[in-house]
């Protein structure tokens, strides 16, 4: 019966860890659908010139999408994205209030100088998820190992 316990202390743990880690998978694929829209964004400014609304339209199938959608069309700035920073929520409202807003030269211009800090926000959330993924869920395990150990 104790070693069953354990057992079950042992699986609970390490899922508690892996539920702690989400959050880092949710930031990076965040910044991989951010870097996908601004370079469509780029791409359809610079040739076939259609709206934002028109790029957004029933693509509400990730967080990132969702968020811009509910942005343009609901004019609704209040993210729940718990996984990111405040300055990183921040960073996003401006970048949604900046596009969409001027000529083509400039868009073009700031979605450019725009697409380095988004790549930089990318790298840094794949190498944080790189470390810490694994981290939680090895710390989930070895507590539960610990609880284990104990409980025998």
């Amino acid at each position: 019966m104790k070693f069953f316990l354990g057992i079950i202390l042992l699986i609970l743990s390490t899922f508690i860890g892996y539920i702690f880690s989400e959050k880092y998978v949710k930031r990076r694929i965040f910044y991989q659908n951010f870097h996908f829209f601004n370079t469509e964004l780029q791409k359809e400014i610079s040739f076939s010139k259609k709206s934002i609304l028109e790029l957004i339209d029933n693509k509400n199938d990730n967080d990132f999408m969702l968020a811009v959608f509910n942005y343009f069309n609901n004019n609704v700035s209040d993210f729940r994205l718990t996984y990111l920073k405040i300055e990183e929520i921040d960073f996003f409202k401006l970048y949604l209030n900046t596009i969409g807003g001027g000529d083509k030269t400039s868009q073009l211009q700031y979605l450019n100088v725009i697409s380095l800090e988004i790549d930089k926000h990318l790298s840094e959330a794949e190498n944080n998820e790189k470390k810490y993924k694994t981290l939680y869920v090895k710390i989930g395990f070895l507590i539960g190992l610990i609880l284990l150990i104990i409980i025998m």
